[in-house]
């Protein structure tokens, strides 16, 4: 998940307008088969945080400024018939 906080500037006299806040949640789903002996290769998973380092202010003409990320991720792996993960990762960054 990442959470873009910013705010937006009126034009004119570029007084701040109002903080602003925006989350956005990519989730992907992946099924992977076993090779040879029944191994597993997990493929990578990855985003870019600089790719939705951008919000929008409620008018077009205001100008929008990023004052921090925050990012947080979940990652886990689940075999079929299973009800819970067998691996399950967490965290979090700036």
């Amino acid at each position: 998940m990442i959470t873009i906080n910013g705010v937006c500037h009126n034009p004119g006299n570029d007084n701040i307008v109002e903080p602003h806040s925006q989350t956005e949640e990519e989730t992907s789903e992946a099924s992977i088969t076993p090779t040879k002996n029944g191994q597993l290769i997990v493929p990578v998973q990855e985003t870019d945080p600089a790719q939705t380092s951008e919000f929008a202010c409620p008018n077009a003409n205001w100008r929008s400024e990023v004052t921090s990320i925050e990012t947080s991720f979940e990652y886990e792996l689940t075999f079929d018939g299973f009800p819970e993960p067998v691996i399950f990762i967490s965290g979090s960054g700036p």
